[in-house]
């Protein structure tokens, strides 16, 4: 590399410094490359880290949505007692159906709220249909980002939105702007693990699950203010009234933590 050991001598925006002292004057650099391929193996897209940050086994594309297949499940008990049993015995379902069924990638028992129970699962293709459920609330494609590392766990806090949209195009933009805000808040809040969003419904409903470790990441969430919070929230509240259901002891099941 000519400009490794002395400026390039050409304007800005070329760098004015040698490439050497851009990276602290090291003589080896790490560096990572991250390929994106998509279902007949055809590499579709690349990406470098060079310097300081390259990481193993962390992706240098960032943060990204993921489409998947999801189903939202809601069980409904003759009581709250009931609602909670039926949310206990879910996890065990949920890993007897990561373990046999191939294409399950993850599932989020959320837990009991009144005389129900409310359960997420996710499978890698997203115009595949999985094994029938016992009460599906909804089930197609969704959009899935989560922090790199954050495993199977429980004891987490969790929230379920649901928003109800004039017509298909609040809808839509609704969609995009939880997509933007679910990257977000999982990129760049500590406590936010991961963020699911489902494409609209035929009568214009959104719904979204957000993850977090523990409640104060919740609370730290919730009580967001300025312009970050008015740039998501201030758009999305006109175009459609959310509902909220907050869980306080949901678990979460990754494929082969089971």
């Amino acid at each position: 590399m000519p400009n490794w050991l002395a400026p390039c001598g050409r304007p800005p925006p070329y760098p004015q410094a040698p490439v050497s002292e851009l990276f602290g004057g090291a003589d080896e650099l790490p560096a990572q490359l991250t390929l994106g391929v998509d279902g007949a193996g055809k590499i579709v897209s690349v990406y470098w880290h060079l310097g300081p940050g390259a990481t193993p086994g962390v992706s240098a594309a960032g943060l990204q949505m993921a489409r998947v297949r999801g189903r939202l499940c809601r069980r409904e008990a003759a009581d709250a007692a009931a609602a909670a049993a039926d949310a206990a015995s879910a996890r065990d379902r949920a890993k007897a159906t990561l373990e046999s069924d191939d294409l399950a990638l993850r599932a989020s028992v959320l837990g009991a709220a009144a005389n129900a129970s409310y359960s997420l699962e996710q499978r890698a293709d997203a115009d595949a249909a999985g094994p029938d459920a016992a009460a599906t609330l909804q089930e197609g494609a969704a959009f899935h980002c989560e922090k790199h590392g954050a495993g199977s766990a429980e004891a987490l806090c969790a929230t379920l939105e649901t928003a109800r949209c004039a017509d298909a195009a609040a809808a839509a933009r609704l969609l995009e702007i939880w997509k933007a805000w679910g990257l977000y808040r999982v990129g760049n809040e500590s406590g936010a693990l991961r963020y699911t969003v489902f494409e609209p419904t035929e009568d214009h409903v959104v719904r979204s699950v957000a993850e977090y470790a523990h409640a104060k990441a919740r609370e730290k969430h919730a009580a967001l203010a300025g312009p970050t919070r008015d740039h998501f929230a201030t758009p999305a509240a006109a175009l459609a009234e959310t509902e909220a259901l907050e869980f306080a002891d949901a678990a979460h099941l990754e494929k082969g933590d089971t």
